[in-house]
């Protein structure tokens, strides 16, 4: 009788500990954007060190079956006349008699150079051959790492071109697609336009103490028209972290990078967050709210906390920030959402006159990063 006890105790507390297990691995995932499953598979690869190659240069789009080529290290010996290619296009060697790493209907792409990895997918940059006209130029490979980030590579893909419909002046702000692919594992890619410039994070190692504050309320402004342009199409970005705002300070251009987790419409689609970052995601996202365009500025306030040389975990900001630009950023880190502002443009014009309080009317003012 002792020993049934056991057996079942045992039991009891073997089913609760893959309960908690389990429900640990949700919560997890769900911060990470991802599915229990997923998340599961990541850990087992990890563990075992099971790490895809990068580079499979197995291709298709959207237009075209399948072309085979050789990999990264095989390309890199000297090269032999490329095969005839499957579908009604043919890879070009390029100068020095190298075959394309990978090659679409609309042209060739040749030495890939490693750039980042983050949550769904690997950046590479290459240089680009387009068929029609033979012109060359610098394009970022965006690689998902498993099939099943599929759908996310494709929300932004299907996102940017929506943003840019319609010509403008906030295109200059927003990555263009070049085209999308899948490799030959069935895991999606996306080619885009190279950006020439620093992300926050980058500026904020060249900056320990912050990022000028002269030049951070320009990056902040920046920020605001983005992310008003969106909000007026009904696209909310849903994931803005430091690495997501690149800054060229030759010409104080800023992008909005990672339209993975965009969100279209919420209110109608009934869509939710896709991820739930613990740092700069709003607190709605954490409690399985809808996302808003308040939820948007409150990742920009934290992200402009971390530019001024403050933590945005604590949400404390350095006292050499002036006094109006902390109060306007510390609007935007209200826990309700209700209480946050709403309107980004308004917020862009209100960030305007702060500007001229503080450093009189407009004039461009070189902004000097040190060398990394």
């Amino acid at each position: 009788m002792e020993i049934l006890d056991q057996v079942n105790t045992t039991s009891i507390f073997v089913s609760l500990t893959l309960v908690v297990a389990y429900f640990a691995l949700q919560q997890i995932a769900y911060r990470m954007g991802d599915d229990v499953y997923s998340l599961f598979k990541r850990m087992l690869r990890w563990v075992f060190r099971l790490k895809k190659p990068a580079g499979r240069a197995i291709v298709t789009t959207e237009d075209a079956p399948a072309e085979p080529l050789r990999d990264a290290a095989e390309a890199a010996a000297p090269a032999s006349a490329p095969k005839p290619a499957a579908a009604p296009f043919r890879p070009a060697p390029d100068d020095d008699g190298r075959p394309p790493l990978l090659s679409t209907p609309k042209g060739d792409y040749y030495r890939f150079e490693f750039l980042a990895e983050g949550a769904i997918a690997r950046l590479y940059r290459a240089d680009f051959r387009e068929r029609a006209n033979g012109r060359q130029r610098p394009v970022v490979l965006k690689i998902a790492r498993e099939a099943a980030d599929g759908p996310r590579m494709q929300n932004e893909v299907i996102t940017l071109r929506e943003l840019q419909r319609d010509p403008g002046a906030h295109g200059k702000h927003l990555p263009e697609v070049v085209e999308p692919f899948r490799t030959a594992e069935g895991n999606a890619g996306t080619v885009l336009e190279a950006l020439d410039g620093l992300t926050v994070t980058q500026l904020r190692a060249r900056f320990p103490d912050g990022i000028p504050h002269r030049h951070a309320l320009w990056i902040f402004r920046r920020g605001l028209s983005i992310l008003g342009y969106a909000h007026s199409r009904g696209i909310l970005h849903g994931n803005l972290r430091p690495e997501h705002l690149l800054v060229r300070p030759a010409d104080h251009n800023v992008w909005l990078l990672d339209w993975t987790c965009a969100v279209v419409r919420p209110a109608e689609t009934g869509q939710g967050f896709h991820v739930a970052d613990p740092v700069y995601g709003p607190p709605e996202a954490h409690r399985g709210q809808p996302p808003i365009p308040p939820s948007d500025l409150y990742a920009l306030g934290k992200v402009m906390v971390y530019a001024f040389g403050g933590d945005p975990e604590r949400e404390t900001i350095p006292q050499a920030v002036p006094e109006p630009l902390e109060r306007f950023t510390r609007f935007f880190l209200k826990p309700s959402a209700v209480q946050r502002p709403q309107d980004a443009w308004e917020l862009y014009h209100t960030l305007e006159k702060i500007r001229d309080d503080l450093y009189g009317p407009h004039r461009f003012v070189e902004f000097v990063v040190p060398e990394g």
